[in-house]
């Protein structure tokens, strides 16, 4: 199948491009250090930039395995379904508890993705996706298949990394004067604010004992 299947093998081409992987990079980057140290919005949106540049040849790799001789629609049905899935997933809350649902069922973990529909700025990151599509467009006879499919899998638990941990809301309350200390997310993040909820600052989680606190 890899030599004949020109849909799987141009996705191959898009998926292992040095500007796809740099995006899978940047990726990982961003949700395990750049938004933990730097919170903004910028960190909120590049994830979901980065992500939409990559995600639909995942998608057009599975795709081409049943529909091997239609490199013309795999390419279109995969760039928009990711796209629509991504939109709705963000914007309509039946759309959103629905995938939910699916994702805890089949991998038995937290579905930590947001609704927000200020994501749908970073749309502008599946161009960067479809161009590199559109430059694969004479596949090569031979590609390293194992390898491609390794990169696949890679990217495919990248996006599931990518999905953060599920927000629980408030697990801790703690006031007293003007010193209140808030627990959320199961302990993982602390907040205390000493002007009775004016200004706030993260505390470690755990380090209770500098505000004389055993336990929050």
């Amino acid at each position: 199948m890899g030599t004949s299947n020109r849909a799987l093998q141009r996705s191959w081409q898009g998926l292992s491009h040095p500007i796809t992987v740099g995006m899978l990079l940047l990726m990982l980057l961003n949700d395990h250090v750049l938004r933990l140290a730097w919170p903004s919005w910028i960190t909120g949106k590049l994830s979901d930039v980065a992500w939409l540049a990559f995600a639909p040849f995942i998608a057009a790799a599975l795709l081409a395995l049943f529909l091997p001789d239609r490199e013309n629609v795999v390419g279109p049905l995969s760039f928009t379904g990711v796209a629509a899935i991504f939109a709705l997933a963000k914007t309509v809350p039946a759309v959103h508890s629905g995938m939910a649902l699916l994702f805890e069922s089949v991998l038995r973990q937290p579905f930590g993705l947001r609704p927000d529909p200020t994501d749908l700025l970073a749309l502008p990151g599946l161009a960067i996706g479809w161009w590199l599509w559109q430059r694969a467009c004479t596949p090569e006879p031979r590609l390293r298949g194992q390898l491609n499919w390794l990169l696949v899998a890679f990217a495919g638990l990248a996006t599931i990394g990518n999905m953060g941990m599920p927000q629980y809301g408030l697990t801790c309350l703690y006031a007293a004067d003007n010193l209140v200390v808030v627990t959320t997310n199961g302990g993982f993040d602390t907040y205390v604010s000493e002007d009775n909820g004016l200004t706030w600052r993260s505390l470690p989680p755990g380090d209770f004992e500098a505000l004389g606190l055993e336990a929050c």
